[in-house]
């Protein structure tokens, strides 16, 4: 499914030819690398590492406790959403 705020980064595929044997579960793909986009005066950008950093925070706090107006999102502002810490993969762009 295509998701606007995600942008899958592509991998090497997993190679476990070296270790000899059938290939089983361990050949599938389990980490799945993505940077996130945002569009904002109608253009589309990549978001900045502190700017991921942030949602990265975001998605692992319970925004219903102090936070003024986050009762309105409902019940899914209290959960607590874990994903691998971000990773810049970009070349830096100077």
């Amino acid at each position: 499914m295509e998701k606007p705020a995600l942008q899958l980064i592509p991998g090497a595929p997993i190679d476990r030819s070296a270790l000899g044997g059938e290939p089983g579960w361990d050949c599938m793909p389990t980490i799945f690398p993505f940077a996130l986009r945002r569009r904002a005066d109608g253009r589309e950008r990549l978001l900045s590492p502190p700017e991921t950093s942030l949602v990265h925070r975001l998605l692992r706090t319970n925004l219903t406790a102090g936070w003024p107006g986050a009762d309105g999102f409902g019940p899914a502002s209290a959960l607590r959403i874990e994903l691998g810490q971000p990773v810049n993969v970009w070349p830096s762009r100077r």
